[in-house]
């Protein structure tokens, strides 16, 4: 047996020592002895819990006497890998109270599609969670906007956006494997499709994109910056809730001119600049929620849309119904043959 890595041992008083603090559990009648081999275990996680002790001329008797009084969530099996990046070290200390660990990152493939400097900030953060493949997608040339601490330089200004975003995650995450999208989205290379596509926009969400992730039954999570906000969600599951197409039919109930305003919208050309401590935010809840999705745990942006502006610290949030007219869950369809059997009658 192995200490689990991460997990601290902390002095209380003589005699008493505490292990972790969130779930704490806490061990009292301890010898000197036993608070000082308490600490060597947790400072040699990587070992064998003998050998840890054996250093100090403890026997293994003594150290099992110690187990005993141990909760069992502190000890991992010694054929239990070696936790070695950060997102697995937490798991590893969500495990140990008592949350189920999430399936493999390893194993999943996310794009993102567009790359302006939010969308960066975003294909960063889910290359650090630990994914397994990461695609971009964008054919727009990098804007003075885009550039950023971290970011683009400004010497790549008016060059186009995915080499640059890919020279760049190359260069932070050597070993992670990395691929370009064509124009219609679809993954350079023999390695499939994605598992979920996180889309950035400004102003309203491209049809033509959503449509071909929709009618591919893709997964894909809306980002759209607007004037005062930036709307993160709905995360759409083809066929299981609304899709982006339900939400533009929503609004157009609420202002029948709603679709002459949203064609201006995409026609603007004009990005809407962010306040860097909500476009940090924004980026964060995005790549939240694209990792909650190939954990396969459940996700908050499913029928919903949080907006993060630089006024409230914590996102406002909306709901969005399968519009009756859509047609693309099952819910609409059954709500439109109802509707049609009242006209009927």
């Amino acid at each position: 047996m192995r200490w689990r890595p991460g997990l601290t041992v902390y002095w209380r008083a003589p005699g008493e020592s505490q292990v972790g603090i969130e779930g704490a559990h806490i061990l009292t009648g301890l010898s000197p002895g036993e608070q000082e081999l308490l600490d060597l275990l947790a400072a040699g996680a990587t070992e064998p819990l003998e050998v840890v002790a054996a250093r100090r001329g403890w026997t293994g008797r003594q150290v099992a006497a110690l187990v005993t009084r141990l909760p069992p969530w502190a000890l991992i099996e010694d054929g239990v890998p070696v936790v070695a990046s950060p997102p697995a070290a937490a798991w590893s200390r969500w495990e140990a109270a008592g949350v189920e660990r999430p399936r493999d990152r390893a194993g999943v493939c996310l794009q993102v599609d567009g790359l302006d400097a939010l969308g960066l900030r975003i294909a960063c953060l889910l290359a650090e969670g630990g994914i397994g493949r990461l695609v971009l997608a964008d054919e727009e040339p990098v804007r003075p906007g885009d550039v950023r601490p971290g970011g683009y330089r400004s010497s790549e200004v008016g060059g186009p956006r995915a080499p640059a975003a890919l020279a760049l995650l190359r260069r932070l995450f050597p070993h992670l494997p990395l691929a370009s999208a064509d124009a219609a989205g679809t993954p350079c290379g023999d390695e499939g499709a994605a598992d979920l596509v996180v889309m950035i926009d400004h102003g309203v969400s491209d049809p033509l994109r959503y449509r071909r992730y929709l009618h591919t039954d893709l997964p894909h999570l809306a980002v759209v910056v607007r004037e005062l906000d930036v709307c993160v969600g709905p995360l759409v599951r083809p066929g299981h809730g609304p899709c982006l197409r339900c939400i533009e039919l929503t609004r157009t109930d609420a202002d029948d001119r709603w679709p002459v305003l949203a064609t201006q919208l995409r026609g603007s050309g004009s990005p809407v600049p962010l306040e860097s401590a909500s476009a940090a935010l924004a980026a964060a809840l995005a790549a939240h929620q694209a990792l909650a999705f190939a954990d396969a745990r459940p996700v908050a942006l499913s029928a919903t849309s949080y907006l993060v502006d630089a006024i409230h610290p914590v996102p406002r949030f909306r709901t969005w119904p399968v519009h009756p007219a859509c047609g693309c869950a099952p819910e609409s369809l059954d709500s439109g043959a109802q509707r049609a059997g009242h006209r009927g009658g």
